[in-house]
């Protein structure tokens, strides 16, 4: 009996211990759709899906905004290019640079002074309106030079504010293309305030000095006695210039649509300003002996 127990105990021992090795090894065993092994390897396989998922999307999406940036770089680039190029001459010098540059000598040649006055604050305060001032008479009367390189609507106005800042009677609005003045090549605001398209590198200089001479001679005719006859015949003069002047800006402008008649239209152009210098010169013969306020003092 004792050797009949102890064999079954044996046996009983030996199967456990059989069935308890085979359920460890299904338990661990991967290939088993029911062990935990599987479950947890099958759970491990859907988590690296989804982060490879996760990963891939999170790429893309800095992908993309890598590419807006770099989009966006070259798009300022490409506008900071085009601005720079648009104010600056083959010279390497700013829009009213080369404005300024050519006022000095018509200045110079007018017996006038010129003054780039761009940094310095005027009368108004907190205001530099006013990018240059030609003196006129030792500077009993001013003429003020506004220049911009890009458009503006409310011409009147800031000219307006740029006499009053530098002390001037009459101003000059100036940016680089008529397309800045919404195609035209000129714009008059009466006999003492006109606005130019004129590019100094390319246009010529004939004309900035005709427009200069022009507000030069309405600046002093609206700083001499106002009762005066030949004050009145300079006014007449100087309307009549003006008029000339808006038909350079026609011809300017029929140049650049009719290439074959350009021998005709320069001719017209000349004689048109052979014309404005005649009545120049009367306007200033007119004003010859007619002091101006600061004159008359001295």
């Amino acid at each position: 009996m004792l050797a009949k127990f102890g064999r079954d105990l044996d046996d009983r021992a030996a199967k456990q211990t059989s069935e308890l090795i085979d359920k460890v090894t299904r338990q661990f065993d991967p290939a088993d759709p029911t062990s935990p092994m599987a479950k947890h390897n099958q759970e491990l396989s859907r988590q690296q899906l989804s982060l490879r998922d996760a990963l891939e999307k999170n790429h893309k999406e800095l992908e993309a905004k890598v590419d807006e940036l770099a989009g966006a770089v070259r798009s300022a680039r490409a506008a900071s290019d085009a601005t720079a190029a648009s104010i600056t001459t083959l010279k390497g010098e700013t829009y009213a640079q080369g404005v300024h540059r050519l006022m000095i000598d018509i200045a110079a040649g007018l017996g006038d002074e010129y003054c780039d006055t761009g940094a310095i604050p005027g009368s108004v305060s907190r205001s530099k309106k006013g990018d240059g001032v030609l003196a006129v008479d030792g500077g009993n009367v001013k003429v003020v030079l506004e220049m911009t390189d890009s458009k503006r609507t409310t011409w009147n106005g800031y000219l307006d504010e740029a006499e009053r800042n530098r002390g001037a009677l009459a101003s000059l609005g100036l940016v680089r293309s008529a397309d800045q003045l919404a195609g035209n090549g000129m714009q008059s605001f009466g006999a003492r305030r006109i606005v130019l398209a004129f590019d100094p590198e390319t246009d010529d200089p004939d004309l900035l000095r005709t427009v200069v001479q022009l507000l030069r001679l309405s600046a002093i005719a609206a700083s001499s006695r106002q009762d005066d006859g030949e004050i009145e015949t300079a006014q007449e003069k100087i309307a009549e210039a003006i008029t000339l002047l808006s038909r350079i800006d026609e011809i300017k402008r029929l140049a650049g649509l009719v290439t074959a008649n350009a021998t005709k239209i320069d001719k017209e152009s000349d004689t048109i300003r052979l014309s404005l210098d005649r009545l120049l010169g009367q306007a200033q013969r007119a004003l010859n002996g007619v002091a101006t306020p600061g004159a008359a003092a001295a």
